[in-house]
């Protein structure tokens, strides 16, 4: 079954079909990054207080000061076993590597 968007929507069709947002510059987006509060926080009307304790947030637990949790990506060393059932043939100490792609979503 073909449906026509065009012709449902109408005399509206071009106004909705035909919309075309701007493009932001990229000097207007604010990155994350460790850095983040002096570069984009401390502009703003936010007290000291304010401002050290959202610091302190942002530098809290294992990766904190990286920038993580903002959208960064991070690369961590991963360390595991293989088992010997996953063994296809022999593989020297040291020579295995591999790529791991997690997404943590919380």
């Amino acid at each position: 079954m073909t449906v026509n968007v065009e012709q449902m929507l109408g005399a509206d069709a071009e106004y909705l079909l035909g919309y075309n947002t701007p493009k932001v510059s990229k000097d207007l987006l604010h990155l994350p990054g460790p850095d983040f509060i002096d570069r984009v926080m401390a502009i703003t009307d936010r007290p000291p207080a304010v401002l050290r304790n959202l610091q302190l947030m942002f530098n809290t637990g294992r990766l904190g000061g990286t920038g993580a949790g903002m959208g960064t990506a991070q690369t961590l060393t991963v360390h595991g076993r293989l088992l010997a059932s996953q063994n296809t043939g022999p593989i020297d100490f040291g020579t295995y590597a591999d790529s791991i792609t997690a997404t943590i979503t919380y």
